[in-house]
């Protein structure tokens, strides 16, 4: 009998992606989105521009990897508009955001566009971990 071994091959991008499309396939997951976009219907980036634009994206503030229990927490969650997902918070990831850096920058724009009442107003509107960060 002899004893065979076996090499971890890297994970290419292409069966990574794949991965990935399977969980936003998930039965689970499609019922999370669409509550969560039925309770928070405007997307946070316009709202704290003083603008309301209908959210399509239920976004994770916070990368969740394959950190199954990240990735279905409702309150990593952001609405999104599909520009602002697509264009924002990926550029943002891109230059090496991280959520927690996102929550501030969503401030400092809502700072810069005198915002605050506006956004206070919205307050039901607003996930609670940003509601917090923004309040």
């Amino acid at each position: 009998m002899s004893i065979r071994t076996i090499r971890m091959l890297p994970v290419s991008s292409r069966t990574q992606k794949r991965a990935d499309r399977l969980k936003y396939n998930d039965r689970h997951w499609l019922r999370m989105r669409r509550d969560f976009l039925a309770t928070y219907p405007f997307c946070i980036v316009c709202l704290v521009q003083g603008e309301y634009t209908v959210a399509t994206v239920a976004d994770h503030i916070e990368r969740h990897a394959d950190d199954r229990d990240l990735f279905f927490d409702f309150e990593n969650l952001q609405p999104l508009c599909k520009r602002c997902h697509d264009v924002e918070k990926q550029s943002h990831e891109r230059r090496g955001g991280t959520g927690e850096t996102w929550l501030r920058l969503l401030r400092e724009i809502m700072m810069e566009k005198h915002t605050e009442n506006f956004v206070g107003s919205m307050e039901e509107w607003l996930p609670i971990g940003i509601a917090d960060a923004l309040i």
